[in-house]
C-alpha cells in the first residue's frame, strides 16, 4: 500500500495561487467578452431594429479587442488580473463611438435618403467630438503610466492604445459596413414607437422646472459618498479575488488553519560520529526525540529526518541506508566527518 495512502493533500503556497490566477484571468477575459458581444448585440438590434447596425457595432468592437491583444501578446506581455479586463474596457468604448456615429446616421435618414448627404450631416458633426471623447479617454488611461505598480502601466498603455484605434477603426468601418448594399438597411430613419429618446426628453424637461430638486438631489448624494470614501479600503490578498468555492482558495484556506498562530523552530543536531556507520542506531534516537518533541503541549508539528524516512522509506533495510546516505551528504556538506544532521523542524504556538 502507497506509504501517502488514506492522506489528504492541497496545493497551496504563492506558485498554485500565481498558476491559478493566469487560468481564472485568462478564463474570465474570454467570457466577459462574449458576454458582452452577445448582449449588446441584442440591445443594438433590439433599438435600430437593424442586425447589419448592431453587427458592425459589435464586429468594430470586437476587431479593437483582437488587434489589442495581439499587439499585447506580441511585445511579451502576459494576462493578470488588471490586464484580464483590457477586453472589456475596450468593448464598451468602442461600442460607444460606433453607437454615436448609427445613431447620427438614424436620426438624418429620417429626412434625406442621400448617402453622400446622411453622411455629410451625420459623421461629419460628431467627427470631432468623438475624437476629443477618445483623445481624453486615452489621456486618463495614460496617466497609469505614472503608477510605481508594473500591472498597472501596461493596463494603462493598453486601454489608450485601444482607445486610439477603436476611433480609428468605428469611423472608418461602420458607415461602409452600413452601406455594403449601397444604400442603408431597412429600419433606419423609421419613426419607432418605443423611442428611449423621446422619454429622456421628457425627463430633461421636467427636472429643468424643478432645478431646485435636481441640485440638491446630487448635492445629498455627494455627501453620502464623501460618507462612503472615508471607509474606503484596499484589497492586496489576491487569494480573495477566487470564488469562494475554488479549490486553491480553499487549500489556502486549510494551510492558513493549520499554520496560524505558531512559528517555525529547527533543531540542528552535532552527532559525535558520524551517522553512516551506525544508521540503526540514530535512526532509532531521532524517532525517539521525534516522540518526545510531539509530546510537548507547546509543539503543534513535527517534522524530521525520521518522518521524511518512513514517509518515503518502505520499512526494512532500505531505511538504514538512505539514512546513512544522508549522513555521508551532511558529513560532505559539513566537512566534517563527526556529522552536522537538521534533525528536526516544528511549529510551536
Amino acid at each position: 500500500q502507497p506509504p501517502f495512502s488514506g492522506r489528504d493533500f492541497y496545493l497551496a503556497g504563492n506558485i498554485p495561487i500565481r498558476a491559478e490566477m493566469y487560468r481564472v484571468s485568462s478564463t474570465e477575459s474570454g467570457r466577459f467578452v462574449a458576454i458582452c458581444a452577445l448582449v449588446m448585440l441584442a440591445l443594438l438590434w433590439a433599438y435600430f431594429s437593424s442586425l447589419t447596425a448592431a453587427l458592425a457595432a459589435v464586429s468594430v468592437s470586437i476587431l479593437t479587442v483582437v488587434v489589442t491583444l495581439g499587439l499585447f501578446s506580441a511585445m511579451g506581455f502576459a494576462l493578470n488580473l488588471v490586464a484580464g479586463i483590457i477586453p472589456l474596457v475596450l468593448m464598451v468604448v468602442s461600442l460607444s463611438v460606433s453607437i454615436h456615429i448609427i445613431a447620427g446616421i438614424d436620426v438624418v435618414a429620417a429626412r434625406t435618403s442621400g448617402l453622400e448627404e446622411i453622411f455629410k450631416d451625420a459623421v461629419r458633426p460628431i467627427l470631432k467630438p468623438c475624437l476629443f471623447s477618445a483623445l481624453t479617454t486615452g489621456v486618463a488611461f495614460s496617466s497609469f503610466l505614472f503608477s510605481g505598480i508594473g500591472p498597472l502601466k501596461v493596463f494603462g498603455a493598453f486601454c489608450a492604445l485601444g482607445v486610439s484605434l477603436s476611433f480609428l477603426l468605428a469611423f472608418l468601418l461602420v458607415p461602409v459596413i452600413l452601406t455594403l448594399g449601397g444604400r442603408l438597411p431597412a429600419g433606419f430613419g423609421a419613426d419607432r414607437r418605443h423611442d428611449l429618446g423621446r422619454v429622456l426628453e421628457g425627463l430633461v424637461a421636467r427636472t429643468i422646472q424643478r432645478r431646485t430638486l435636481v441640485i440638491a438631489g446630487p448635492a445629498g448624494l455627494l455627501i453620502v459618498g464623501v460618507l462612503g470614501l472615508r471607509q474606503l479600503t484596499f484589497e492586496t490578498d489576491q487569494i480573495k479575488y477566487l470564488h469562494p468555492d475554488n479549490p486553491v482558495r480553499e487549500a489556502s484556506r486549510v494551510a492558513e488553519e493549520w499554520f496560524s498562530g505558531v512559528y517555525p523552530l529547527e533543531v540542528v543536531l552535532e552527532l559525535p560520529d558520524s551517522i553512516q556507520n551506525r544508521p540503526d542506531h540514530y535512526l532509532r534516537i531521532l524517532t525517539g526525540l521525534e516522540e518526545e518533541i510531539s509530546s510537548l503541549e507547546e509543539v503543534a508539528v513535527v517534522h524530521s529526518v525520521a518522518t521524511a524516512l518512513r514517509d518515503f522509506i518502505p520499512e526494512g533495510p532500505f531505511r538504514s541506508l538512505a539514512l546513512a546516505a544522508l549522513g555521508r551528504q551532511e558529513d560532505f556538506t559539513a566537512g566534517a566527518d563527526s556529522g552536522a544532521l537538521s534533525g528536526f523542524r516544528y511549529l510551536a504556538p
